[in-house]
């Protein structure tokens, strides 16, 4: 009788964990993460149309739709400026956004932004990405985040203030850095 009890109550404590395994694994499969993305660029630049709207598809994909990542343009969130810090503080999930926004605080990443060190954004890239992953005073710059990617810009391009530049007749008296 007390082997009957015992086998008894083995069977409705392993019922009673089966079931909460299963119950418990479809509430899981249910529930829907939802992160929001404050971005520098707006929804029509190419970084966005070419690298961040695919790798925010494909995540949702590989998740099963259960990681739901909503990407918002600049200053709608929090101003473009402070995605960084905003995304420390919590106030946004995710940020993408240039170190030069936050002077003094990426020492070392900095000096990507010295002029003619790559042949290319892709160059570049590659190499600061190989930088972090290596070197630990790198990573230490970044503590406060988790950091999924880092890249350049484009070398091409000429960003003004004041006057738009269309030929090279607009460029005389301007300062520029490259």
């Amino acid at each position: 009788m007390k082997k009957l009890s015992l086998l008894l109550v083995v069977g409705v404590m392993a019922s009673f964990l089966l079931f909460l395994a299963l119950v418990g694994s479809v509430w899981a499969a249910q529930e829907k993460f939802e992160l929001k993305l404050a971005s520098e660029y707006a929804d029509k630049h190419p970084t966005v149309v070419n690298g961040f709207m695919p790798w925010i598809k494909k995540v949702q994909e590989l998740s099963g739709g259960r990681l739901v990542i909503h990407f918002f343009n600049p200053n709608t969130l929090c101003p473009a400026k402070e995605v960084y810090a905003s995304t420390v503080a919590g106030a946004v999930d995710m940020g993408a956004s240039p170190i030069h926004w936050v002077h003094g605080k990426f020492p070392l990443s900095e000096a990507v932004q010295l002029p003619f060190l790559f042949n290319g954004s892709e160059a570049g890239s590659l190499t600061i990405w190989e930088l972090y992953k290596r070197f630990p005073e790198w990573r230490d710059e970044y503590k406060e985040i988790k950091v999924l990617w880092q890249w350049t810009s484009a070398l091409i391009q000429l960003h003004t203030r004041k006057k738009l530049v269309r030929t090279l007749e607009d460029l005389p008296g301007m300062r520029i850095i490259t």
